[in-house]
């Protein structure tokens, strides 16, 4: 599924676009409003957004603490 975006506003209950573009009549559309539904990021609060802090150590830096891959073998 091909998504594209357009802008436009609403005018007398029909939606204007900026520019023309290249739908065939009867195409089905989904219109999202832009206003102030947008979300604000709260990094501080939204532990997904800062998923580095789950990491655990690999073994690569267990190897480099311990002098090199050789370690290993």
């Amino acid at each position: 599924m091909v998504k594209q975006r357009w802008r436009g506003i609403v005018k007398d209950g029909a939606i204007v676009l900026e520019e023309p573009i290249p739908l065939p009549d009867g195409t089905p559309v989904v219109i999202v409003p832009e206003g102030k539904e947008r979300h604000e990021v709260d990094w501080e609060n939204d532990p997904f957004l800062r998923v580095d802090e789950w990491t655990v150590p690999s073994q690569i830096e267990t190897a480099k603490q311990q002098g090199g891959w050789k370690s290993f073998m």
